[in-house]
């Protein structure tokens, strides 16, 4: 039996930066949400160094820096580099606890040939067991598996591999035989562990792998910590990357693997001292940008942010409007939540770190609702009269039907106002027509070419 520390997705070194305070928590060094992330992985070691005796490996099923990925193609943080060396050179002395680790989607220079684990593998070579996206292409071209073997544990690694990449390279099939022929488990010879970074939510998790008789299947990507199947789990982010997670439990697991046996999962919580919320406001076309801040503001107040500046305690906001407003009211809104943004960070009264809001669950219209078609009506008192008075004050040329002109200003009018119209008159429309002189419409007939010529 072997007892591993299972973690995943701690992306150490990201910093967001949409709606946050800019504030450092050590100066031109380390910035304020970015600290979280650190201290959780500080967390995490001083938890599993505690359990040393208890402990026999530490599986990170991937994305250990949050950068480069496809959206940011910078190195980590020379700041989180030097936290992970000194860390992890801290925490080999003391426990003496090997470590397998696999590139996540993060971590990884796509344009070039290798990996932010390669200088891992270099300055911790007794320790560290890292496979690489860059390992995992190899072993395909080769046909050899990936793996390793500490002391009598197997552990089968499938580094993350852009799908995309694969078809575009016709190796899917490729990728499949080598799962099932030459990465499977061996039978008898101790406990068999694969460590994965995917999800088969977006076809980045192999299904192949999670068919095969391992023992257990140590899981990244997914941030949320959660069952996938009896003997696979997913460790979750130790850190809430993204709002979406913000009731989301983080931690790591613990977990106990014996070959042929049904693997003890017990979870590792690790709370953080941030608070983050995530709070619904419904607003309606008749608000006024004073209105919706006053409303932010009393449910600040509710949640108790008025309580003067801590750095490490400070929250991360979203508010999320629903319901309806006008188009030529939301640029409004938007620049006074933009102005009460920097208010609420100016103000040392308010314990706001990051301020942000939603606008995917409201409505966008062009026009006001029924109230205001109503108060139009009640200006038209006789929308034929009034018509006809108007057009005493235009040219009109010969051939129009005056009367039927005003029938029909009158019940476009009343149509307009959400009246029925009197009747549909279209014996008279095609009267007009006929008495209406003809204008010659050109056709317009498109030259001959290919599409990209008209687009």
């Amino acid at each position: 039996m072997v007892t591993i520390a299972h973690i995943s997705d701690t992306h150490l070194g990201h910093r967001p930066t949409t709606g946050v305070k800019f504030e450092w928590i050590e100066e031109r060094k380390i910035r304020l949400i970015e600290n979280d992330f650190y201290d959780a992985w500080k967390k995490i070691l001083k938890e599993i160094s505690d359990r040393k005796d208890e402990i026999d490996l530490i599986i990170h099923a991937g994305d250990l820096f949050d950068s480069p990925w496809d959206r940011n193609p910078h190195p980590p943080p020379e700041v989180a580099r030097e936290l992970v060396y000194k860390t992890l050179k801290e925490f080999f002395e003391e426990t003496k606890i090997p470590m397998v680790i696999i590139d996540g989607n993060h971590g990884s220079f796509m344009g070039y040939r290798s990996s932010t684990l390669d200088t891992l593998k270099i300055v911790f070579e007794d320790y560290i067991f890292a496979a690489t996206t860059w390992d995992l292409r190899t072993a395909l071209i080769k046909k050899t598996p990936l793996k390793f073997k500490i002391k009598d544990t197997n552990i089968y690694a499938f580094p993350y591999i852009n799908p995309d990449i694969l078809r575009k390279s016709q190796a899917t099939e490729l990728f499949n035989a080598w799962i099932v022929n030459i990465q499977k488990p061996e039978i008898g010879k101790g406990p068999n562990i694969a460590v994965a970074h995917g999800m088969t939510l977006d076809n980045t998790l192999n299904k192949r792998i999670l068919e095969l008789d391992y023992d257990y299947i140590a899981l990244g990507h997914n941030h949320k910590m959660e069952k996938l199947s009896e003997n696979a789990w997913y460790a979750g982010s130790t850190e809430r990357w993204r709002f979406d997670e913000y009731e989301d439990e983080k931690g790591f697991l613990i977990v106990q693997v014996e070959e042929g046996e049904k693997p003890l999962i017990r979870k590792m919580p690790i709370r953080s001292p941030r608070p983050m919320i995530v709070d619904k406001i419904k607003i309606d076309t008749s608000d006024t940008p004073e209105n919706i801040k006053n409303t932010v503001l009393s449910k600040l107040a509710e949640y108790g942010l008025q309580s003067g500046w801590d750095p490490f305690t400070a929250a991360r906001v979203k508010v999320v409007f629903e319901g309806r407003t006008l188009m030529s009211s939301l640029w409004k809104i938007n620049s006074m939540l933009e102005y009460l943004r920097k208010q609420l960070f100016e103000d040392d009264k308010f314990n706001i770190a990051q301020f942000i809001w939603d606008w995917k669950n409201v409505e966008k219209t062009w026009t006001a609702p029924a109230y205001i078609a109503e108060e139009k009506e009640y200006l038209i008192e006789d929308p034929e009269k009034d018509f006809k008075e108007f057009l005493k004050t235009q040219k009109i040329e010969e051939g129009y039907d005056i009367d039927l002109l005003v029938k029909l200003a009158a019940n476009a009018i009343k149509e307009a106002l959400g009246k029925p119209s009197e009747d549909k008159i279209s014996k008279e429309v095609q009267k007009v027509s006929e008495k209406t002189p003809k204008k010659e419409i050109k056709r317009v007939v498109p030259k001959k070419g290919t599409l990209d010529e008209f687009f």
